[in-house]
């Protein structure tokens, strides 16, 4: 239901807004003052839209 160019699922239990994205690292994402994991599948995707 969210809009696909603004969204990317990047574990199985986070969906992020992409504008919102600071920093990414190897297995995390930087948003403001959290730090969401990056779930293994889901890395080649991120990546891709990063």
């Amino acid at each position: 239901m969210l809009p696909a160019g603004d969204f990317v699922r990047v574990h199985r239990s986070f969906v992020v807004n992409i504008q919102y994205i600071q920093r990414m690292g190897r297995s995390e994402i930087q948003m403001a003052s959290r730090q969401i994991p990056i779930g293994v599948s889901y890395r080649a995707q991120v990546e891709a839209l990063l």
